[in-house]
This record gives structure tokens, C-alpha cells and sequence, in this order.
């Protein structure tokens, strides 16, 4: 019992470090896709882990406390969305027809590119919940007969690209506007584009909140209807 709470303590203090480290360097460099704390700590915590020869395994038993946090954490993300309801309520008929097109498209991509490039159906149904949340989708894809740890590579992955790609993308479309970019970093990205938007102004962070939470939604009820 003493050596797991010593374990629990050395991946939970590594963990935060790496984390705060991370955050430090997006920081001094102004905020640059490449830097995302998200990545840079994920990327620093395989590093040691492979430096020290420490099996993920024995990472992921030490910092399962933080992983039980997840679900709570993005139940909590719904204060920003109280918060800007109104906000919401006011530009919810664009709001609406950008979460039908773009949860459809993730969706649908998959399932028509994926037997064409040769994926077989654990595949498919491993990327098919790719945009939203990790706490979501691993036991989404796990219930559709997927591969959960590939399938949170896959969320991890998406949610990177997204937030890399929609800065470059809003520029070439003159798209300034922090309530649409805010929206489609929740949307396509789930908590990576949330954690990114929280780096702009409160409406940012809120309505990428809302597009990560009924990106949820949305993507469970047509994936049950469509896959």
C-alpha cells in the first residue's frame, strides 16, 4: 500500500509539473500551435517515461487520480456555458447548423473513406468518436467494438491537428471573430480546443464549451443512428 501511494504521488507531482513546464513555455511563446501545453506535456511525460524505463503502465496506476478527474472536469465545463447562456441563446441558429455539419462530417468521413483506404470495422469504429472528449469516446468506441487506447490516441491526435489548423484556416477565411473560433475549437478539437480558448477573452472559452458539450450530444445520437 505504501509503495502505490508513493507511486500515486511521484506520477501525480511529475504529472503537474510537466504540466505547469508546459504552460510556462506556451507562455513565452506567445501561444504558438506547436507549443500547446497539451502536446509538450504529453510529449515530456513519454520522454522521461522512456528515459527512466518507467512502464506506461506503472505511469498510468500512479496517475489514475487525475484520470478519474476527467468526467467531473468536463461536467464543470458547463459554469463557463451558464455563465454566457444568453450569448448563446442569441446566435444559436448558426450554432446549430455548424454542430449538424460538422459532427455529421467527422462522423460520416470515417465510415466512407475508411473501407476505401482498407480500414476493417474495429478501426473504423476506434476513429469514429475521434472528435469529442477522451472521457467520451474511449468508451464509445470500446461499446462500437474499437480499440479504447487507440481511440484516445485518435481524440488526442484530432484535438491537436485542430487547434494547429484553425488559426491558419480562420486567416485564409478572414474569420476574426473569437464567438465562431471559440465554437469550432470545442467542436472539432473537444477539450484541447476548450483548453486553448481559455487562453482568449470568457466568451472564447464558453462557446468552445458549448461546441465540445453538444458535439457530445450530437455525435452520440448519430452515431447510434448511422454506424
Amino acid at each position: 500500500m505504501a509503495d502505490l501511494r508513493l507511486e500515486s504521488a511521484a506520477a501525480i507531482l511529475l504529472t503537474l509539473c510537466l504540466w505547469l513546464g508546459a504552460s510556462a513555455l506556451s507562455r513565452r511563446g506567445g501561444g504558438a500551435a506547436l507549443l500547446n501545453p497539451v502536446l509538450t506535456s504529453v510529449l515530456m511525460v513519454i520522454a522521461i517515461l522512456g528515459l527512466l524505463n518507467i512502464a506506461p503502465e506503472t505511469y498510468l496506476r500512479g496517475a489514475a487520480p487525475l484520470t478519474l478527474m476527467i468526467g467531473p472536469a468536463t461536467v464543470a465545463l458547463a459554469l463557463p456555458l451558464w455563465r454566457h447562456r444568453k450569448v448563446i441563446a442569441e446566435f444559436w441558429p448558426a450554432l446549430a447548423g455548424a454542430l449538424v455539419a460538422g459532427a455529421f462530417t467527422s462522423i460520416v468521413s470515417v465510415m466512407v473513406v475508411g473501407p476505401w483506404v482498407g480500414l476493417d470495422s474495429a478501426a473504423i469504429a476506434t476513429l469514429v468518436p475521434r472528435s469529442v472528449t477522451v472521457a467520451v469516446a474511449v468508451p464509445l468506441s470500446a461499446e462500437l467494438g474499437g480499440q479504447g487506447g487507440l481511440a484516445m490516441l485518435a481524440v488526442l491526435l484530432n484535438g491537436f491537428l485542430g487547434t494547429a489548423l484553425l488559426p491558419v484556416l480562420a486567416r485564409l477565411m478572414r474569420i476574426d471573430d473569437d464567438l465562431a473560433q471559440g465554437f469550432a475549437l470545442g467542436l472539432c478539437s473537444h477539450s484541447i480546443g476548450v483548453a486553448r480558448a481559455l487562453e482568449g477573452p470568457a466568451t472564447m472559452a464558453a462557446l468552445a464549451t458549448c461546441g465540445m458539450q453538444l458535439n457530445i450530444l450530437a455525435s452520440a445520437l448519430l452515431i447510434a443512428l448511422l454506424f
